[in-house]
C-alpha cells in the first residue's frame, strides 16, 4: 500500500510540473530588440543612452515574427522622462496624435521628428513593410532601418541631413502594444527608451 501512495504521489508531482509548464507565458515576442549601428559597427546602449557622430546611422530591429513598434522621436526629452518614470502610455505626449504617414521601405531614410505622434514601423511581408531591408534567418527578422535625414515635423517639415541638424540629443521611446477587442484603446506589452546624444 506504501508503495502505492507512493507511485501516487510522484505522479502528481509529474502532473503538476508538467501543467506549470504550460501555464507559463512565452512573453519572448514582446520584449523589444532593437540596436543602434553605424559605419558597420554595433554602438553600444549604455543605461538607455548612446553617443553617436553626425552622420547616417541605423536601427535595428529584431523580430521573432512578423511584427511592428511605435516609435516617438523627439527633441523635447518629455516623452522620454516620463516612460522612464513609467506613465502608462495613453499619458506619453509623443502618443497623442495618430502616427505618421510615411511611404514603404523608407524611401526616403528619414526619422520623423514630432511631439505628439509616433512613428509606425512594421513588417507584414516583403511587400509590406517599412524598414530599409529586412533579413530572414532561423530566428526571425533583422529589419533594418536606415537614418541619413530628419524631418522636423513640430518645425519646418523640411529635411535635414543629420550633419545639419543643429540640436545636440534627441530621444526616442519605442513601445509594442496591441489594440483592445473593440479598438477604442492600445494596451501596451512592452516599452524601450534612448537617448541620442552627438559627439561629434
Amino acid at each position: 500500500m506504501r508503495k502505492f501512495i507512493y507511485l501516487m504521489f510522484l505522479i502528481n508531482i509529474a502532473f503538476l510540473n508538467c501543467s506549470n509548464k504550460e501555464l507559463v507565458k512565452d512573453d519572448s515576442t514582446d520584449r523589444i530588440d532593437v540596436s543602434v549601428e553605424q559605419g558597420d559597427q554595433n554602438i553600444a546602449i549604455v543605461d538607455d543612452a548612446v553617443e553617436i557622430r553626425r552622420r547616417n546611422f541605423s536601427l535595428v530591429f529584431r523580430f521573432k515574427q512578423p511584427d511592428s513598434v511605435l516609435v516617438n522621436a523627439s527633441f523635447h526629452p518629455e516623452t522620454f522622462n516620463n516612460a522612464n518614470e513609467g506613465l502608462p502610455l495613453d499619458e506619453l505626449a509623443g502618443f497623442k496624435d495618430t502616427g505618421i504617414t510615411e511611404e514603404l521601405y523608407n524611401k526616403n531614410s528619414a526619422l520623423y521628428i514630432s511631439y505628439k505622434s509616433p512613428n509606425y514601423w512594421y513588417y507584414v511581408d516583403d511587400k509590406d513593410h517599412r524598414f530599409t531591408s529586412v533579413v530572414k534567418n532561423e530566428n526571425g527578422f533583422i529589419c533594418t532601418r536606415e537614418i541619413t535625414s530628419f524631418i522636423d515635423f513640430d518645425g519646418s517639415g523640411d529635411k535635414n541631413n543629420i550633419g545639419n541638424v543643429m540640436q545636440k540629443e534627441f530621444y526616442l521611446v519605442i513601445v509594442k502594444s496591441e489594440w483592445n477587442r473593440d479598438y477604442t484603446k492600445r494596451i501596451e506589452k512592452s516599452r524601450r527608451m534612448i537617448k541620442f546624444k552627438f559627439i561629434l
